[in-house]
């Protein structure tokens, strides 16, 4: 075995960890489940600016469906009136016919 294998094998032998590892990690762990730091002033506009934006979204949306709703009732109510002036001309001259029978 050369010089360079010697180095290699002593390079990746294993070793056993530090004392002191398990006491750092779970002293890391202590301290990361502490309570998270407050909001900065700009963390809390960025999600009210975000709050804001959905409400407005949320009410363009409604006022959007309510008009679409508005405009579908208004077609039906034209499409009803049409019907019932066909309807209504189509029983006058039919009533017109009976009375022109019967007269003469």
């Amino acid at each position: 075995m050369n010089e360079f294998e010697r180095e290699l094998r002593a390079a990746l032998a294993p070793e056993d960890p530090p004392e002191t590892l398990a006491g750092g990690i779970l002293q890391r762990i202590g301290e990361s489940s502490r309570k998270p730091a407050p909001l900065s002033g700009q963390r809390v506009f960025r999600w009210a600016a975000v709050a804001v934006m959905a409400c407005l979204m949320l009410a363009l949306s409604a006022d959007l469906w309510r008009r679409r709703q508005a405009d579908k009732a208004r077609e039906q109510l034209l499409q009803a009136v049409r019907i019932t002036s066909e309807k209504i001309e189509y029983a006058f001259h039919k009533a017109a016919e009976i009375t022109e029978g019967r007269n003469q």
